[in-house]
């Protein structure tokens, strides 16, 4: 062997590990995006919300001042203003200013003189009217309310640095993005992982189907997953699939070794009929008769074919049905009319005892086919005088029919292999037939869902009971 050819089962048993890691990542990195947008949907909602009540309570804390800086310029004028705002406390960062202007009156107040340069000239250009929580001063964000001083003609506007709310807002997409972002590659992670083992069942099913493929053997089967797991319908589909193809695989074998066992005789015996008759060929009569022999066994030899394949197809599960709704004990008076004659030519009696209120789904020619065998059994090996009965029962869900003689019955060592292909009981071999009547019947009834049993003591005769499921 090669090292290619060595390395080639290696490479296969890698790629049969990996089955379903690529796709297992592909569809968790699909959910996670999803999942990612959905989740930046619902954080820009909430970080919109929260931004807007932020500003609102900015404006409103704004606007509280403005109402305070009235009051106290009101009672003390700029002097009393100055010294309140000195006062005033604030949290970190926070700047605080009062603008006053009207009627050739222009007063600017910052409440922290020692924090840097103060904007007084782009204090100064803000409109009078102005008011919002989005005003930009010197490229600043800031928050601006305007009272009016009343009959005195000044406007009072009040203004505070949103830098607080900003690093409080900024500190909040920071929270939302560093929390997002683990968590879509958590979630790939554990989505990749998962995936992986829920295609379990996948893998088993590759490894074992190109086992079989290598190997020819129907015999493998998939092992579904202990958990519960949607795949393990495909697995169990997969191994009735595969049951379905090994039984019908054996049955063709097997017809193929009764075909080759049981036209050795009849061929044989058209061959020394046609070496006969080349022998014989001046007497026009032999010549006839060796014919006809050909044609009877030819006739045989045809009939045993199509009856061998017909069980093999019916015992693979793959032989094709004609349902129909129909009424069971009219089929059964039609086999019993038909069987009629054969019956009194050798002095048995049919009765019959039927439920006439009895219908099932079934293929009418396959089951009359059927019913006609065990007629003809039960006919064939009764004596003289002998009565066989037919009855039918029903239940809520079957139908119950029962095929019983008087004649010479089944041995206890014959009776287990009754419904094996080609098998010939002892007290049955020096009767005509082909030994395929009952499995052929065992075929046609299972394949219809239903059962078939016999009970049978020597000298008692027997009793055949098929069970048929009934419509609805």
């Amino acid at each position: 062997m090669s090292s290619n050819q060595a390395k080639a089962p290696s490479r296969e048993r890698d790629n049969d590990a990996r089955i379903g890691l690529a796709s297992s990542f592909r569809r968790s990195v699909s959910y996670a995006l999803l999942f990612a947008a959905v989740s930046a949907c619902l954080l820009a909602f909430t970080y919109l919300a929260t931004a807007r009540v932020i500003n609102q309570k900015e404006f409103e804390t704004v606007r509280n001042h403005a109402a305070e800086y009235r009051a106290w310029f009101v009672r003390g004028d700029t002097r009393m203003l100055e010294a309140r705002m000195d006062e005033q406390s604030l949290q970190t960062g926070d700047v605080m200013f009062v603008h006053i202007s009207g009627q050739g009156f222009d007063f600017v107040k910052f409440n922290s003189p020692g924090g840097g340069l103060q904007p007084m000239d782009a204090v100064n250009a803000i409109h009078p009217g102005l008011e919002g929580y989005d005003v930009l001063i010197n490229d600043e964000r800031w928050v601006v309310a305007s009272v009016n001083l009343g009959s005195r003609g000044l406007i009072l506007q009040a203004g505070k640095n949103a830098a607080a709310s900003d690093a409080l807002l900024r500190k909040l997409r920071t929270i939302f993005i560093l929390t997002l972002i683990p968590a879509i590659l958590a979630a790939t992670l554990a989505g990749t992982v998962w995936g992986y083992h829920h295609m379990r069942p996948i893998r088993s099913l590759t490894v074992t189907m190109r086992d079989i493929l290598q190997s020819g053997n129907l015999g493998q089967r998939v092992q579904p997953t202990p958990s519960s797991n949607e795949l393990n319908d495909l697995v169990e589909l997969f191994n009735r699939l595969l049951a379905g193809n090994e039984k019908l695989i054996d049955g063709m074998h097997h017809a193929l070794d009764t075909v080759a066992h049981d036209f050795r005789t009849p061929l044989s015996r058209m061959n020394m009929t046609a070496q006969r008759a080349l022998t014989e060929s001046e007497d026009p009569a032999a010549l006839r008769e060796a014919l006809a022999d050909c044609v009877e066994e030819s006739d045989y030899l045809g009939k045993l074919l199509f009856t061998i394949m017909d069980v093999a197809e019916a015992e693979a599960g793959a032989i094709r049905l004609d349902l129909e709704t129909f009424s069971l004990a009219n089929l059964i008076d039609s086999v019993t009319d038909l069987y009629e004659f054969v019956a009194e030519e050798r002095g048995v009696s049919l009765k019959t005892v039927l439920v006439k209120d009895c219908e099932v789904q079934a293929d009418r020619t396959r089951l009359n086919q059927a019913l006609a065998n065990l007629l003809d059994n039960a006919i064939k090996f009764s004596n003289e005088g002998d009565t066989v009965r037919l009855g039918l029962t029903t239940t809520d869900s079957e139908a119950k029919i029962t095929v019983a003689d008087e004649g010479q019955g089944i041995g206890k060592n014959d009776l287990p292999h009754i419904w094996d292909r080609l098998y010939r009981g002892e007290m049955s071999r020096t009767s005509p037939g082909m030994g395929l009547g009952l499995s052929f019947v065992k075929a046609i009834i299972e394949a219809h869902g239903g059962s078939v049993v016999a009970r049978s003591n020597v000298g008692e005769g027997t009793i055949v009971t098929v069970e048929l499921p009934l419509v609805g």
